[in-house]
């Protein structure tokens, strides 16, 4: 019996052992294969009755994938009273200019919904992360543009 146990030792070494799991990694290299691209987005006073600080938007992934995340802060500060259903929308281009969203002659290659404004007038950090696809690789988009819907 005892060597019926030994022997069962053995082979159940020798396979935890010869499956790889027992390496200690120090020949394995790992190379970050995302890249980040943060734009910032100015408060160039087009959006209608609110104003912003500090906001940015960053995205994350593969530089050849169309799928990505999404990364936005900011500082929201309403001029008027907001109901709670307005929408932070991020409009994603291969090419900028200083229009707004809806002149802009950018040909818009993905839209994300950030989140919604809260109600009444106080100041708010908008801190969000979002999944985001675009029509073109992550590599190719080159401007973000914020509005409120």
């Amino acid at each position: 019996m005892r060597r019926l146990i030994l022997a069962t030792a053995a082979i159940a070494t020798a396979l935890v052992v010869s499956a790889g799991h027992a390496e200690d990694g120090s020949d394995c290299v790992v190379e970050a294969t995302y890249v980040v691209k943060t734009f910032v987005i100015p408060d160039r006073g087009d959006l209608p009755d609110l104003r912003l600080a500090d906001a940015t938007v960053s995205l994350i992934g593969e530089p050849d994938s169309s799928s990505f995340g999404l990364s936005f802060r900011g500082t929201l500060t309403p001029d008027v009273e907001m109901t709670g259903d307005e929408k932070v929308v991020l409009y994603l281009y291969i090419t900028c200019d200083d229009e707004i969203p809806s002149k802009t002659s950018g040909i818009n290659v993905g839209t994300v919904d950030i989140g919604t404004l809260k109600s009444g007038r106080q100041v708010s950090t908008m801190i969000a992360t979002q999944s985001a696809s675009a029509f073109v690789p992550l590599s190719h988009i080159e401007c973000a543009k914020m509005a409120i819907n």
